[in-house]
């Protein structure tokens, strides 16, 4: 079996592994938002901002093993489907006691995001530079 194929995003069958990893990872963050943040003293480093950053970047990661984009515009909305993602996933904080939804979050799962998907293009079993469609 070969596969859909949707402009530019592989869905093959070949790639199932990383879309199971994928999801499970997705289950994996929402799940950790939902549970409320133990009250108790803050330490005067914020961790806070790096575990949004990294727990993305590996988000994004996957996102281009499960789909491996081969254009621009595959690239572009496995960028955009990941930063909806990201958005949902603050959104429904707003109802998890002791949490918040935060703008500033969104950028920096945002940010993981991308480096993410650079790491994956240009880093870990990217393609070659000529099989990539810019």
């Amino acid at each position: 079996m070969k596969g859909l194929r949707i402009k530019g995003i592989g869905i093959g069958i070949k790639r199932l592994p990383w879309k199971v990893a994928l999801v499970l990872y997705a289950v994996l963050i929402f799940w950790l938002s939902s549970r409320p943040i133990p009250e108790g003293p803050t330490t005067l480093l914020r961790y806070d901002e790096f575990w949004h950053f990294f727990e993305y970047l590996l988000f994004g990661l996957l996102v281009w093993k499960a789909s491996l984009p081969k254009s621009r515009k595959g690239l572009l909305l496995a960028l955009s489907l990941s930063l909806s993602y990201a958005g949902s996933d603050e959104l429904h904080q707003l109802f998890v006691p002791t949490r918040t939804a935060s703008f500033q979050d969104w950028l920096l799962d945002g940010l993981g995001i991308g480096s993410g998907l650079l790491l994956g293009r240009f880093g870990f079993g990217g393609l070659h530079p000529r099989t990539f469609r810019v």
